[in-house]
């Protein structure tokens, strides 16, 4: 309901006090001085200041709208938040545990050569030579292993880095009676060209 011209009077009467006492140490001369020319022109044409308290009320709504949503979005954000503590807390619980758990223990493979320490095993001695020793060839460990092809079964011992080494600790083992022995090479892994036995002597 509009205010009439009366009401309107009484109103700006009443401001006029307020101004006077209440605001009089806080606002400047010319200060009160525009105020007061406002409140005449709205009191001159009261529709203009229905109009501006409509204004303002539009914009209190506005604001409270606004206030509503943003409220909303932290209260989903506060709900995300403790999603995400509660997930961490799992985690962490999860983690804890697995670290109780006692470290499974990897199977122990024996050293090629290396005799074990506890329980009974078995070596087989290829021969005994006083005058000829090879210790030199076994600086660093060697083995001997199986290689399946399509010629049979090869036995064979490694490795060796120098081919002028392999190729002396192979004659050495052709004069000792092991007949048959020659060096094989491999590249990457690979057996390449297949090696030829050295001729009989």
């Amino acid at each position: 309901m509009r205010m009439n011209k009366f009401n309107f009077s009484v109103l700006l009467l009443l401001i006029f006090s307020i101004l006077g006492s209440a605001t009089a140490q806080s606002l400047s001369k010319e200060e009160k001085k525009k105020v007061k020319s406002q409140l005449k022109a709205y009191m001159k044409d009261p529709d203009a200041y229905q109009k501006m308290i409509d204004g303002y009320k539009e914009e209190i709504d506005s604001d409270q709208s606004q206030i509503a949503r943003r409220k909303s979005v932290i209260d989903q954000l506060t709900r995300q938040s403790a999603e995400y503590q509660k997930k961490m807390m799992d985690a962490e619980n999860d983690l804890n545990q697995c670290q109780k758990k006692p470290t499974p223990e990897c199977p122990v493979y024996p050293v090629p050569g290396e005799v074990p320490t506890e329980g009974i095993v078995y070596k087989v001695q290829i021969g005994t030579f006083k005058k000829k020793d090879l210790s030199h060839y076994f600086i660093e460990p060697k083995y001997i292993g199986l290689e399946k092809t399509a010629e049979g079964n090869n036995y064979i011992i490694s490795y060796f880095r120098d081919r002028e080494e392999a190729s002396k600790f192979a004659a050495d083992l052709n004069r000792l009676g092991l007949k048959g022995a020659f060096v094989a090479t491999y590249e990457n892994g690979e057996r390449t060209v297949k090696a030829k036995k050295p001729a009989k002597k």
